[in-house]
């Protein structure tokens, strides 16, 4: 928790956090104030309760059957408690809009712009949601990196990602920028993100953005571990078994015009959340970019 406090992507989203799930068990974190009082015995108790068969996904990758599979599994899980079943939490709620400034020592301002969407990747609207990050952000050639980063010079780094909970999907717009210029950059993000709302993407755009999915998950999936982890966390969230050998061909899919429909309806109305960390400063408008530039 203390390196927490020195980390300022961390104090952006867990100032986002608590904000996008007020009242909700998402919007508190692991601090002192809280474990604290607790005894070894809480401990130990949660501990033999929670730590059941019917709370575990297992992610297994190696040379093996299914049959085998399955019974190195069942002897795994045969000594576990299986009778206390965790429930999954509440789904998120409409909260208001945040534009806050968090007064930080520094050269440069941490800037994160969120929408959070009622939205879970077993629904069919996610692989739109993650096509769109995507084309945002997800990549250099991406419609942010190319705006702020190469035609504007304001920041070495954006980038989007979409964080999928058990309570909703956050789409997290993470960028630095010289102080002067936290609003106005905040006024030029939004721009383009309502931008992709009324226009949508262009068909090349959906192509680059498909391939480059395809080549990132090519890359993490060569790591058995890793894949071990993705095909648990599948298991939790309930995607079908052969999600990962028909998701590039689901993402391929995908027309422009449904691209925008999705936007217009998931992100255009959501409140937004603007949260910066850095020192205070003078607001300016951004320069124009060089004529050679534009």
């Amino acid at each position: 928790q203390g390196r927490q406090k020195l980390n300022p992507l961390a104090r952006l989203i867990n100032t986002t956090t608590g904000h996008v799930f007020s009242g909700h068990p998402y919007a508190s974190h692991a601090d002192a104030g809280i474990i604290g009082p607790l005894t070894t015995d809480q401990v130990r108790a949660f501990h033999a309760k929670a730590y059941s068969a019917n709370n575990l996904d297992i992610g297994l990758v190696g040379d093996l059957s299914r049959d085998d599979a399955e019974q190195l599994v069942n002897d795994l899980t045969r000594d576990l408690p299986q009778q206390w079943a965790a429930q999954p939490p509440s789904m998120l709620a409409e909260q208001s809009p945040l534009s806050h400034h968090i007064t930080h020592p520094g050269s440069a301002t941490q800037a994160m712009l969120t929408v959070a969407v009622p939205v879970l990747p077993s629904d069919p609207v996610y692989a739109a949601l993650e096509l769109l990050t995507e084309i945002l952000g997800g990549n250099h050639e991406a419609r942010l990196p190319q705006e702020l980063r190469h035609l504007r010079g304001l920041t070495y780094t954006v980038t989007t990602k979409l964080r999928h909970l058990d309570a909703g999907t956050l789409l997290h717009i993470h960028w630095d920028v010289a102080p002067q210029y936290r609003e106005a950059s905040h006024a030029l993000v939004a721009g383009m993100l309502d931008c992709l709302h009324t226009r949508g993407p262009t068909q090349v755009e959906c192509d680059m953005a498909v391939n480059q999915i395809a080549a990132r998950l090519h890359r993490q999936l060569a790591d058995s571990a890793h894949l071990a982890a993705t095909l648990a966390t599948h298991s939790h969230q309930g995607l079908p078994a052969d999600y990962l050998t028909t998701h590039l061909d689901r993402l391929a899919s995908l027309t422009p015009a449904y691209l925008r429909e999705v936007a217009q309806v998931w992100w255009r109305k959501a409140p937004q959340v603007f949260v910066t960390l850095g020192p205070d400063a003078e607001q300016s408008p951004l320069p124009a970019p060089e004529p050679a530039q534009r």
